[in-house]
Parts: C-alpha cells; structure tokens; sequence
C-alpha cells in the first residue's frame, strides 16, 4: 500500500476513515461537504481499493492536505480493508463513512457533543437517502434506528487499539456489525440521530443484487457469534426461534407472481429486474445454507 498525498505532522482530534472502489464523482462531493464542517480538526484517511476511474486525481484536484490517500493493491475485503485506514489513523475519535455519502455541516460536531454528553465508547448516527424512490430497481441505504453502519458509526480510537480492529474473516460486508457487537461488551454505543449522513440513492445492477445476496454468509457468522444478543431483535434481518433467517425469502421463492403487483414496480425497469431478483432470493437462501453448514450452526 503507498501514499502518494501530503500529511500534516500536527495530531489531529479526528480521523474521518473512508474506503473507496471505483466511485470517484461521488468522492468529489463527499469530500467538497467534509472540508465544509463545522468541526475542522480532522483529517482524512482514504485507502482505495484499486479503482480504476480516477479517483486519485480527484483527491489531487480537491488538494486538501488533510486527506492522505492510500491505494491498496492486495484483495483484502472489507474488515481487512477498515483496518488498513485505522493502521495510518492519528484522531481520537474515528468517524467512519462512505464515499458515495455526503454529511451535514454539523456531522463532526453533533457526533463529539454525543461524546461529550454521554462518555460513550461510540457513537452511530442516522442515515438518510440521498433523494426520494421507492422503486424497486433503486437501492437505498437508510439507518433510523442505530444500526451499525460504517456509513455513519464512530468509536474511539482506544476500543480498536483494544479489541483489535475489524474482523479481517469478514470479506463480504458485515464487519461494521460484528465490531460494534463485540465492542458493546465493553461500554455504552449512543444513537444520535442528529448526527446525520445522507447517502446516494443508486440503480440496481446484476452484479449488486448477487453481492448483496451472496452478504449472508456474514450474518450467518454474526448470528453464531452472538446468537442471544439483543441487537437481532430490532437490528438484523429476522428471525424466529432461533432458526429462520430472512423467512420473506420463501413468498418470493414459492409465490413470485406477487413480486409482478408490487407498489414499487413504478417503471420498464423495475419489472424487468424483477426475475433477477427472484434469482438472487435462491442464490441467497443457498449461500446462507451453505454457510450455515460450514459454521455448524442450524438455520433455515
């Protein structure tokens, strides 16, 4: 891994840590909002993950000396690829987000006076789209309620330096739950809901309808690790007795004539994606059993 953009030798109070693969018009406008904080204590730790599109010249245009670009030439997947921006982090405080995400002015400040207020070990805040849709072929990535999301989630840097940081197993996404259930263990993570990013509203391709499905396999691992916890309750897809997870899948599989009435079929795309996304339910209920195997764990 190489960086090729300046640093600054004064510690910062905060490190905002962004990984980015192939997105590099939305990074333009997530980092023209963080230079516009409030809060202007901070630098950026940004580790590209091989793009391709520009994105380094991007971050050069955008020539703030804050943000210190790292590219990653090794295939690490997500929790190995967190860990690399806390490596180069210096802030106390962490404040993950995403390159296509934009903050408000006040993102930095409502998430301190969390801290300030409350002497919590993290803090996450809510997560709003980037525009309205509720077509199906458009994925939307919301938080009302305090999951942990690395679009908007923040800790202090002493909780990873003590737990380790991410969980390199999880390639696939996830990583941002499993640390926050671990780090739970160990002190008070607030909900500020002042504190809010908003995050781009997106089409749905082939390739993203599989990745999201083929995620699964991570929330298999996260319910064997901690089964009991009362996250699952409100927070992960559901399940019942212990034993089904994501039970919708099965009206689609065997009743998929009910994706074609949907409300969200709004437009030629929405009901052409459609035989995609039953696809995607089967794969998905595949990688879940597959995993379920694998991690000795019985789940339907």
């Amino acid at each position: 891994m190489s960086e090729t953009a300046p640093t600054t030798t004064e510690v910062p109070l905060v490190t905002i840590a962004i990984i980015t693969r192939n997105m590099a018009r939305s990074l333009k406008d997530c980092l023209d909002r963080l230079s516009r904080q409030t809060v202007q204590d901070f630098e950026v730790v940004l580790v590209d993950d091989r793009s391709r599109d520009g994105t380094r010249e991007v971050i050069e245009k955008h020539g703030d000396p804050r943000v210190r670009y790292f590219r990653n030439d090794q295939k690490l997947g997500y929790g190995g690829t967190r860990n690399l921006t806390l490596e180069k982090a210096r802030g106390h405080y962490i404040f993950f987000t995403d390159a296509d995400c934009v903050p408000e002015r006040d993102w930095l400040e409502k998430g301190l006076a969390a801290y300030a207020r409350t002497n919590c070990l993290g803090v996450v805040g809510k997560t709003l789209p980037l525009g309205e849709s509720t077509r199906r072929s458009d994925r939307k990535v919301v938080n009302f309620d305090g999951r942990f999301m690395t679009c908007n989630m923040s800790f202090k840097r002493a909780i990873f330096e003590k737990l380790g940081g991410f969980d390199p197993a999880f390639v696939e996404g996830q990583e941002d739950v499993e640390f926050g259930l671990r780090a739970k263990q160990h002190g008070t993570i607030v909900f500020e809901e002042a504190m809010i990013i908003y995050h781009e509203i997106k089409p749905y391709t082939l390739r993203r309808l599989f990745t999201d499905a083929r995620r699964y396999k991570t929330q298999v691992m996260i319910f064997k690790r901690y089964r009991h916890d009362e996250y699952h309750k409100t927070h992960s897809p559901k399940i019942a007795r212990g034993i089904f997870l994501k039970p919708e899948d099965w009206w689609i599989i065997f009743c998929p004539i009910l994706l074609f009435r949907s409300p969200s079929n709004q437009s030629v795309r929405d009901f052409l994606i459609i035989p995609f996304v039953y696809l995607a339910t089967v794969y998905r209920r595949l990688v879940i059993w597959r995993t379920a195997l694998r991690e000795k764990i019985f789940l339907i």
